[in-house]
């Protein structure tokens, strides 16, 4: 009688060979379909990457870099001047903006001869010092709501922001810029708030 592996077959059957074939192909279904879970999480509640547009926010920020935005923040605490944000453009939701608060709620800005005033005292602006800050900006004066936020870019000359464009509401910002990730040779963390 001959062994019953002669005809080639490593005594596994069919059927069980294609129930392992099964159970690895379910197993990595799941796992994909974990991964685009977490992913759409993290990207909807704590992270976004973020690619600046346009020379904007130059000296600090230049055209293409990669910058990862903290979405969750702002769900416990309130925006502070100086910190940088993205948020949407309240005219078409689906352009997002990367720019600076200076003005919050409830508060009087001014600008006179290019120079900021926030209720009546001029703002320090030390993430500018050595860089020309002058625009043709007529005399400027508004008060924000209880929900308003007053936004520039750092490049003052060319940058569209709340002298063009209004004050932003609260629920328009998206998060605060906390890394800039690439190009990595400037590889920084973010945290600029002035008083």
């Amino acid at each position: 009688m001959p062994p019953k592996n002669a005809g080639g077959k490593c005594g596994r059957s069919d059927n069980a060979i294609a129930m392992g074939i099964f159970i690895n192909l379910f197993e990595l279904v799941k796992t994909i379909a974990l991964v685009l879970v977490l992913s759409f999480l993290i990207r909807t509640f704590l992270l976004q990457t973020f690619v600046v547009q346009g020379k904007s926010m130059e000296p600090n920020f230049y055209n293409r870099d990669y910058l990862l935005v903290d979405k969750l923040s702002y769900r416990v605490t309130q925006p502070k001047r100086g910190q940088i944000v993205v948020f949407r453009d309240p005219e078409n939701r689906k352009i997002d903006f990367v720019k600076r608060i200076i003005g919050l709620p409830g508060e009087r800005i001014r600008i006179t001869n290019s120079t900021v005033f926030v209720n009546d005292k001029s703002l320090q602006e030390p993430y500018l010092e050595g860089h020309a800050t002058q625009a043709d900006t007529p005399d400027f004066n508004i008060t924000l709501s209880d929900h308003q936020f007053f936004v520039m870019g750092d490049n003052r000359e060319n940058s569209l922001d709340s002298r063009r464009i209004g004050p932003i509401e609260g629920s328009d910002i998206l998060g605060r810029v906390f890394l800039r990730a690439f190009p990595l040779d400037r590889l920084t963390l973010i945290n600029s708030v002035t008083t």
